[in-house]
């Protein structure tokens, strides 16, 4: 990638939130060209807590949300397709 963006800002769903797919979150959360608009993970545990607070950073206003077992979103199908494998290729562009 590299240049200028001049469309707005890429709008971005974080896949897992692990030791690789948090340190992702948080450079989504502080890019200034990037908006987080979703976060989907595995663990229930991590359900219904703000982004924010797993990248160790402030509050986002965006809501973790459920894995099932093959991969997809529990309860239906986001608005955006993202993945962190197209994250990070982002993230490292």
């Amino acid at each position: 990638m590299g240049g200028t963006f001049s469309g707005g800002p890429y709008r971005v769903a974080q896949w897992a939130t692990g030791n690789i797919g948090s340190r992702a979150l948080r450079h989504i959360i502080e890019h200034p060209t990037m908006e987080l608009v979703g976060v989907h993970v595995y663990g229930a545990d991590k359900v219904g807590k703000d982004a924010g607070e797993l990248a160790g950073v402030d509050p986002t206003g965006v809501q973790i949300a459920l894995l099932d077992a093959q991969g997809k979103p529990a309860g239906g199908r986001p608005g955006i397709p993202a993945d962190r494998r197209s994250t990070t290729r982002r993230l490292n562009a």
